[in-house]
């Protein structure tokens, strides 16, 4: 049975352009939105090519309620997931740390979503 992997990011709603260094915890220059997407093109085509299952869910920033509210709907209605990955995205923007933990509490089996 192939392994499942959900991946979370910001996908359709990145941004469009570099986000202001005072927002990131990285400072590589090199980090523009298409070679991001390239990035996370390739790294999902290594994984498939492994034999994991990819699904992703992108994860609105403007509208976070909603964000949770489908992340709950897909962990609840496909239970037992082998990996969830949360992109750098979402992860390395202080701008979205509130949004970040409440993605990885109910990632853990938390099951509230606090809208």
């Amino acid at each position: 049975m192939p392994k499942t992997l959900l991946l979370l990011g910001l996908g359709k709603y990145a941004p469009t352009s570099p986000p202001p260094p005072s927002t990131t915890t990285t400072t590589d220059s090199n980090l523009t939105p298409s070679t991001i997407k390239a990035a996370v093109a390739s790294q999902t085509s290594t994984l498939s090519s492994l034999g994991f299952t990819c699904t992703k869910l992108d994860l609105n920033p403007s509208d976070p309620n909603d964000s949770l509210l489908r992340l709950k709907q897909l962990l609840t209605s496909q239970p037992g997931w082998d990996g969830i990955v949360i992109g750098f995205g979402l992860r390395g923007n202080v701008e979205l740390t509130e949004l970040f933990e409440k993605v990885v509490n109910l990632s853990r089996g938390g099951g509230e979503v606090w809208v």
